[in-house]
């Protein structure tokens, strides 16, 4: 093996790429970082909005993320209407469904070979008209910089002295005026989310504390939502993903690899019971890693 000589800078690094291999940035994780980038402007509108509303049957609002979390009890199935759920096409349709699952359910918009999705700044606007329907007085004007066109800079300066939010909201952290096309690092950003990702918040959402450490999971880098039904990726046979809160969990990607190919054996079993032995079989292994497989 060539060895590089020279103490320079240039011939160390050629030297570590002949041994290790070209060096490769590591891939940023955009679908944790999209998750947390969107979970972060929900949290900055209820922010602003958290001292001037009243919701009926709370103890009292202290922060965003409390506020958002009554608005996906209220709005999300099955209580509320925004995305009304239908049964997936799943094999779980054949009776291959284990006793004490649920259905799975799936709604959204599909692509091609995606998860369902639904378009952000519709899903921010919903919020908007939900916290503006709770206000105490219509006469607070309560200001949101992330709508704020060039014109409306005056009305936002001049209304700016008046506090919005006692809360833990803090702009710098979590700015939610985005980048324009031109500006710089600007880049084109989806204009969707996947909605397994409303419907694993509203699956913590009985409690606050069960809340908040299902939010910041989701916004923790490297984690990904697994389908433990294995209804959770479009094919051919396999139409719609399923979103029930209870079928999801978050976790590396090694472990999502996994249970795909645990799925995939699965899908092509014939019977009830080849399925469920198949099932029993998996089950009580690998420190049981994958017990929560169906």
């Amino acid at each position: 093996m060539h060895r590089a000589t020279s103490n320079t800078s240039l011939d160390k690094r050629k030297a570590i790429e002949i041994e290790r291999g070209p060096y490769k940035r590591p891939k940023v994780d955009d679908e944790a970082g999209s998750r947390k980038q969107f979970l972060h402007s929900l949290r900055a509108i209820c922010d602003r909005w958290a001292i001037h509303v009243h919701i009926e049957g709370s103890e009292g609002v202290a922060d965003g993320k409390e506020l958002l979390r009554y608005f996906l009890r209220e709005t999300l199935p099955p209580k509320g209407k925004k995305f009304p759920l239908r049964e997936c096409e799943c094999r779980h349709k054949d009776g291959f469904l284990p006793s004490g699952k649920e259905m799975c359910k799936t709604s959204g918009t599909v692509d091609n070979g995606k998860a369902q999705a639904f378009v952000m700044s519709d899903f921010k606007q919903s919020l908007r008209l939900w916290l503006k329907s709770k206000q105490k007085s219509n006469a607070t004007l309560v200001t949101d910089v992330e709508d704020s066109s060039v014109e409306e800079e005056n009305e936002v300066e001049e209304t700016s002295s008046q506090p919005v939010s006692l809360s833990s909201y803090d702009a710098d952290r979590y700015p939610s005026s985005p980048l324009k096309p031109g500006d710089a690092n600007w880049r084109r950003k989806s204009t969707k989310q996947r909605l397994a990702v409303l419907f694993y918040l509203l699956s913590h959402s009985d409690k606050r504390d069960a809340f908040n450490s299902a939010f910041k999971q989701l916004c923790a880098p490297g984690l990904h939502l697994v389908h433990l039904c294995g209804c959770g990726l479009n094919t051919e046979t396999l139409h719609g993903a399923c979103i029930v809160g209870s079928h999801l969990k978050l976790a590396r990607a090694e472990l999502n690899r996994e249970h795909v190919h645990y799925h995939f054996v699965l899908s092509h079993l014939s019977s009830k019971e080849s399925y469920l032995a198949a099932l029993s079989a998996i089950k009580g292994g690998a420190g049981g890693k994958f017990d929560d497989v169906f």
